[in-house]
């Protein structure tokens, strides 16, 4: 459990400036080497703790995503000949896949192969690695630019706006943050004027709506779809049932809107 985040970001900012010192460097030595493969695990590590402690990061972080290059297997690796790449993989075809940041996290933390890539300079290039699964199938490489671009969004990225949504079905909450999170906070608002509006009188009833639709009008202008369907659907099921009706039928009306609220989200999350 992570309560203060800062304590897990700020060495990862330290951890970036060293790379980027040795990506300047004329020569890296085996302590270097060492140093290295130190503040990677243990860098990694720290963001991945990050990413599954769900309220310290920003989904912009947490879900960076990066363009891997990787070599096909050409020969079994084992324990005796890992350090061989040249011989294992072939690196006269380069692929290249997208993954996030917590696939590339598992993978270092989990690493068979790591070794240290050097520039024509001496300096620190980035890194190849893989897993004791992935071993056979190729090898993975991560230039340095693209860890320290990772180091530091993660180590300078704090929420500054968190909103959470029980779901009884899963017993787990859903967790939006900043401009997300202030959006579905509208969205919630909205699910209030609709229950009120299940419990008032006809008259009090076409004011919500009114005060729905104008609500409606400007979420749309943020253009996002997760609550342009949780929209669709309240507004929807406000216009379409009468005030008369909701009256003689308050309990099951107001159950219903969170029942397919609910719904609506786990389809949009899937």
């Amino acid at each position: 459990m992570i309560w203060e985040s800062s304590d897990w970001k700020e060495p990862l900012l330290k951890m970036a400036k060293r790379f980027k010192r040795l990506k300047k460097a004329d020569n890296i030595g085996e302590a270097q080497r060492v140093q290295i493969e130190k503040d990677l695990f243990i860098g990694f590590y720290s963001i991945r703790k990050l990413i599954e402690a769900k309220t310290k990061l920003t989904d912009k972080a947490s879900k960076k995503e990066i363009v891997l290059h990787w070599y096909s297997n050409v020969k079994k690796a084992n324990c005796m000949n890992w350090h061989y790449i040249e011989k294992l993989y072939d690196f006269n075809i380069v692929n290249q896949e997208t993954r996030d940041i917590e696939f590339i996290s598992n993978l270092i933390i989990h690493s068979f192969v790591f070794i240290v890539k050097v520039n024509k300079n001496g300096g620190l290039a980035g890194i190849y690695f893989n897993s004791d699964k992935t071993k056979n199938k190729k090898l993975y490489e991560l230039n340095i630019d693209d860890i320290i671009n990772i180091f530091n969004l993660i180590g300078c990225d704090y929420p500054t706006t968190t909103t959470m949504i029980f779901d009884t079905k899963t017993g787990e909450y859903m967790i939006f943050y900043d401009e997300k999170a202030l959006q579905v906070s509208k969205f919630l608002k909205l699910y209030r004027n609709l229950t009120q509006m299940a419990i008032t009188t006809h008259s009090k009833t076409d004011n919500y709506l009114e005060e729905i639709q104008e609500e409606v009008a400007r979420l749309r202008e943020d253009k996002d779809p997760r609550i342009g369907k949780y929209c669709d659907f309240l507004l929807a099921y406000a216009e379409g049932k009468k005030a008369e009706e909701m009256k003689n039928d308050i309990d099951d009306f107001a159950w219903q809107i969170f029942e397919n609220a609910r719904n609506c989200i786990e389809q949009i999350e899937k």
